[in-house]
């Protein structure tokens, strides 16, 4: 693989890697480099987080915000720290807001979303990619 792929491999990349099991990643670190990789195609990025807990979302969240060059989110909402479902975690850096609500749903992980503002920019959204793919 080049040092520099193609936002189109990049993207292949992370389609490949979007929604397996946790622990049946085997190449972490070119999908951390893909997901960094592809964000100099976008103009900012939206992290969306859906974790057991609170605890366990926000520590997500502060890694992959700190791994993309964005300051450590601001205080987020009030969701129980023990939801019985899960909790979803929605941050836009460029924004800064951060919205917090329970999550039924059966996926645990991250979703990155890429934004662009020109349309030569990349667009697109991948995951669930692992909560503790960029550790702390």
């Amino acid at each position: 693989m080049p040092d520099h792929p193609t936002a189109q491999a990049t993207e292949a990349i992370l389609i490949a890697a979007s929604d397996l099991d946790p622990n049946s990643l085997t190449e972490p670190e070119i999908v951390r480099k893909a997901l960094l990789s592809l964000a100099t195609a976008s103009d900012y990025q939206i992290f969306g987080v859906c974790a057991d807990s609170q605890i366990q979302g926000h520590l997500a969240l502060k890694a992959y915000t700190k791994a993309f060059g964005y300051e450590v989110p601001p205080t987020i909402g009030k969701a129980s720290q023990n939801s019985e479902h899960g909790i979803y975690i929605k941050f836009n850096p460029r924004t800064n807001l951060c919205h917090e609500d329970t999550y039924s749903g059966k996926y645990r992980g991250v979703l990155v979303s890429y934004q662009s503002d020109f349309a030569d920019g990349h667009c697109g959204t991948y995951g669930h990619f692992p909560l503790d793919l960029f550790h702390l």
